[in-house]
């Protein structure tokens, strides 16, 4: 990820419309903010959500709220409680799933 040079922002997060995806099982409600090459999101994970999808980009995570498992695809996972913080880089496969449901912050 390269910040980049640019000017400083503020998100007002409540002034940013929610998206709503369904997941495999359950659904993800998520505000994006962009700025060059970043996106910034606040997400939020139904309880019993399951990505219906593997990813490979890079992301930086903050567990707010809830608790979040991150399977990999060679079948090693991790769990993010709140407050923990996960740093994924690119090409790792990886999909997401969470039995309590989650709220995240993500910079990707």
């Amino acid at each position: 990820m390269n910040l980049g040079t640019f000017l400083i922002h503020s998100i007002d997060w409540p002034s940013i419309p929610k998206e709503a995806f369904a997941g495999e099982e359950g659904y993800a409600t998520l505000q994006a903010f962009r700025v060059g090459d970043i996106r910034i999101r606040m997400v939020e994970y139904s309880p019993g959500y399951k990505a219906d999808h593997w990813c490979k980009k890079g992301h930086v995570m903050l567990c707010m709220e809830g608790e979040l498992e991150i399977e990999l695809e060679g079948g090693k996972s991790y769990l993010v409680r709140k407050n923990m913080t996960i740093v994924l880089g690119e090409g790792e496969m990886h999909r997401t799933y969470s039995v309590p449901g989650c709220r995240l912050f993500i910079v990707d």
